[in-house]
C-alpha cells in the first residue's frame, strides 16, 4: 500500500479503531459485539471501536508496522489491521480504474 493513495475495501467489512494501541489489542485479545456496539475481549477500549463494509473508499494516511491508519469517504479516521493477507481484501483504485 502507498500513503496518500485510495483503496477499497473488496470482501467482508472491517473493524477501524481510534487509536493504534487497541488496533493492537484486538489482535492479540480479539473483538465481539454487545448490547452497546463492539469492543475487545480483553475489556475496555482506549477509544471506540467501529465497522466500514465493504465498498467504502478509504486513503491511507501513515503505515506503521503491521498497523495503517486510514481516512474514510464517511469521515472515519482510525487504524486498522496493514498486514499482507488483510491487504488483499483492498483494491487500489488506480487498479480498479484501470480495469474498467
Amino acid at each position: 500500500m502507498k500513503v496518500g493513495s485510495l483503496y477499497q475495501i473488496n470482501d467482508c467489512f472491517w473493524f477501524i479503531f481510534s487509536c493504534r494501541e487497541d488496533a493492537v489489542l484486538a489482535e492479540e485479545f480479539g473483538v465481539s459485539s454487545g448490547p452497546s456496539g463492539w469492543y475487545l475481549n480483553n475489556g475496555p477500549t482506549q477509544g471506540h471501536v467501529s465497522i466500514f463494509p465493504v465498498d467504502v473508499v478509504f486513503m491511507l494516511l501513515k503505515q506503521d508496522g503491521d498497523f495503517c491508519e486510514i481516512l474514510c469517504t464517511d469521515g472515519q479516521r482510525g487504524w486498522i489491521r496493514g498486514t499482507k493477507e488483510y491487504l488483499e481484501g483492498f483494491i487500489p483504485l488506480e487498479e480498479k480504474a484501470n480495469s474498467l
